[in-house]
């Protein structure tokens, strides 16, 4: 059996550890900057946002910044100890203690949300009036979850999602450090367009897409648009375009032909249902926008970007056709938790759109 190398997860080791590392959330980087220079600190705070947009990142920043003893910073996943007795031992009673070196004793509550409200509610009085030596940093993505009175008594960072061309970048960054680094993970070339493509499926969450870049590292050196199509096990951007094409200009023989081939393939159908029904959505959403603010339809969009000339052939003739296939789509995906059997049902649907 051959040698297993130890390797750090990319996610782990292109997390950043600056604030120049840190994609975007420009505001709140600048707000967190200004008062770390001035030493005007928030002794409650709150970071709010989607998983994957660098909020526990930033708060390990900000602690790091705030604490230069490791020691004295304290990070607790409240997702595993959500009790009032874990929050009386890992926050209450330590914050009592003034730290024997450094300034500062810095908690970061992670997945703040999942503490009961009981637990929440032990943390009031502390948040209220917190030791001068004690600054505590929650982080959530589900802020509706926190109690009002904590929300009251933190100051709130809100962190926004990724943009696509940011996760791009970040991904391109990332795959020029590995092929430079003796040690990194075997990588030769890699197209553009299929960062493009992962970015778009990440949909604004940076960890995610990097997880999954570091899944299709596994499989090739050499990453292309059918890679990653193949590792997420998604339907193939040619077959939807197909077989969209094939019912716009209706083509029966194109629908049974391309439907046999997704179920040979060992496609769930079910799945292709879904897709289909996502991207005739956005070819619909580009139709709607292109003669209105042509310069930023493919940014509100979700298809990767360099799919522009192959939906360039869409426009208001298309418009009532696309209307009624989405229609028929959504009907179709309703219907389907009931069927046993989807292939004579999802043939069915299709033949009828293209009459």
């Amino acid at each position: 059996m051959a040698e297993v190398k130890q390797r750090i997860p990319l996610a782990l080791k292109y997390r950043p550890a600056t604030w120049q590392q840190v994609v975007e959330q420009d505001a709140v980087k600048q707000i967190l900057s200004t008062e770390l220079s001035t030493g005007n600190l928030k002794r409650c705070m709150l970071f709010c946002g989607p998983a994957g947009c660098a909020k526990t990142t930033s708060a390990r920043i900000f602690a790091s910044e705030v604490e230069k003893n490791k020691s004295n910073i304290v990070e607790i996943n409240c997702a595993d100890n959500t009790g009032v007795e874990d929050v009386r031992k890992l926050v209450i009673e330590p914050s009592q203690i003034k730290p024997l070196v450094g300034q500062y004793k810095v908690f970061v509550l992670d997945e703040c949300h999942m503490l009961t409200t009981q637990s929440q509610n032990a943390l009031l009085k502390i948040l209220e009036e917190p030791p001068l030596h004690c600054v505590y940093i929650l982080c959530t993505t589900d802020p509706q979850k926190v109690l009002p009175t904590i929300m009251s008594r933190a100051v709130r960072y809100d962190f926004q999602l990724i943009s696509h061309q940011g996760i791009v970048d970040r991904l391109n960054y990332i795959l020029n450090c590995e092929k430079q680094d003796a040690e990194g993970i075997d990588v030769e070339t890699w197209d553009m367009a299929a960062l493009d493509m992962l970015s778009t499926f990440s949909q604004g969450h940076m960890r995610n897409a990097v997880v999954n870049l570091e899944k299709i590292l596994s499989f090739t050196k050499n990453i292309t648009v059918s890679d990653v199509e193949k590792v997420l096990g998604v339907t193939s951007y040619d077959i939807l375009f197909n077989i969209l094409n094939c019912i716009i200009s209706k083509d029966q023989v194109g629908i049974i032909q391309a439907v046999d081939t997704l179920a040979k393939s060992g496609m769930d159908l079910r799945l292709f249902v879904k897709n289909f029904l996502s991207f005739v959505l956005e070819v619909n959403k580009f139709v709607i926008l292109r003669d209105v603010n042509p310069q930023r339809t493919m940014e509100l969009i979700n298809l990767p970007q360099s799919f522009a000339t192959r939906l360039a052939v869409y426009n208001n003739t298309h418009r009532a056709s696309l209307k009624m296939i989405l229609d028929k789509m959504v009907e179709l995906n309703s219907s389907l938790k009931w069927e046993t059997d989807v292939r004579p049902v999802l043939e069915t649907n299709l033949l009828l759109m293209a009459v």
